[in-house]
């Protein structure tokens, strides 16, 4: 089978993405308005594919820095649901524990949505981006 070639468990492992993405998104559009979640939040109902698509084919190593509605991204990318919640939810259990998912900051998936809107991040290397932080990648 050629390399760019999709097999039968690829197309379970990318369905389960987009359904894990799908349904944590119709989750937080549900809870929204009760005021529980303590951060903004910009959905991607709809632009999942994107997200998945883009780190299906991307190394551990490889960095996703993408707009403000990353949460998408940073599950695709193989980021904690669990940890995501409590981000949005204002627990210090929280992946970045500043509350808000504008500030979703985790090197094991190196993913990082710090800079919001405009960002380009085929120009920047991912130790810049970090370091923009006062943080480090190591």
């Amino acid at each position: 089978m050629a390399t760019n070639e999709l097999g039968e468990g690829d197309y379970e492992r990318l369905y389960r993405s987009l359904r894990l993405i799908r349904r944590a998104e119709e989750e937080v559009a549900r809870i929204y308005p009760s005021d529980k979640i303590k951060s903004p939040v910009h959905l991607s109902i709809g632009q999942e594919a994107v997200s998945v698509g883009v780190c299906d084919v991307l190394r551990l190593e490889d960095a996703v820095a993408p707009t403000y509605r990353g949460h998408a991204a940073y599950l695709a990318k193989g980021g904690s649901l669990r940890g995501l919640m409590a981000e949005m939810y204002g627990k210090a259990t929280g992946v970045a524990g500043v509350c808000g998912l504008f500030h979703v900051d985790r090197f094991r998936t190196r993913f990082s949505s710090k800079f919001g809107e405009g960002l380009r991040p085929s120009r920047i290397r991912y130790e810049d981006l970090m370091s923009r932080c006062g943080e480090t990648t190591r």
